[in-house]
């Protein structure tokens, strides 16, 4: 079990020296978010991985879908006016209840920078303009997103215990404690 907490050293480690290795869903995206290429990964999992990565970078394949207020409740969330709000690990269980997935950093950014959310930045004060661009908040707003910090699948580099969210009102995204309190919406 400790393989798996630490995901994705152990596969840099252990599936490029064991190149005989598989990866599942969750594995491959988790090497997306690392960086590798596609071939690289493709090298790395011997799978038809590159099918699993082109799906996750097509934005035509992508199905954002919000629970249901039963859902959100059965699974230990609270619904408030923004939607779902829960634990990342409740998050997970949620989606997989949906035959869904939590979205990677990477996903939750693109969304932010379709809608022009300024993000390449030190500036506090240019990030917190995301949320008095009227254009930016309505397009994220389409798009099921409300100004509020979001789950992704991706860990952080600060610890374990660390995975970075989305947050839709300043157009960032940060790391957070996986026992803290954000909004849910998966990827079907």
């Amino acid at each position: 079990m400790k393989f798996k907490m630490i995901i994705v050293p152990s596969i840099v480690v252990g599936l490029v020296v064991s190149s005989y290795a598989s990866c599942n869903t969750d594995e491959v995206l988790s090497l997306v978010d690392t960086g590798f290429s596609k071939q690289e990964i493709k090298d790395i999992c011997k799978s038809d991985a590159t099918k699993t990565i082109e799906k996750s970078q097509n934005k035509e394949d992508i199905k954002w879908v919000s629970p249901s207020k039963k859902l959100c409740l059965s699974k230990g969330g609270a619904m408030r006016d923004k939607g779902c709000e829960t634990s990342w690990i409740k998050a997970n269980k949620i989606c997989k209840a949906m035959d869904s997935r939590l979205a990677t950093i990477k996903e939750l950014d693109k969304v932010m920078l379709d809608c022009g959310a300024v993000m390449k930045t030190d500036s506090f004060k240019e990030r917190q303009g995301n949320s008095g661009n009227a254009d930016y908040v309505t397009c994220h707003e389409k798009q099921g997103f409300s100004s509020a910090p979001y789950w992704s699948s991706s860990d952080s580099k600060k610890g374990k215990e660390y995975v970075w969210n989305a947050y839709f009102g300043s157009g960032s995204h940060a790391d957070f404690y996986r026992n803290g309190q954000e909004f849910v919406r998966c990827i079907k």
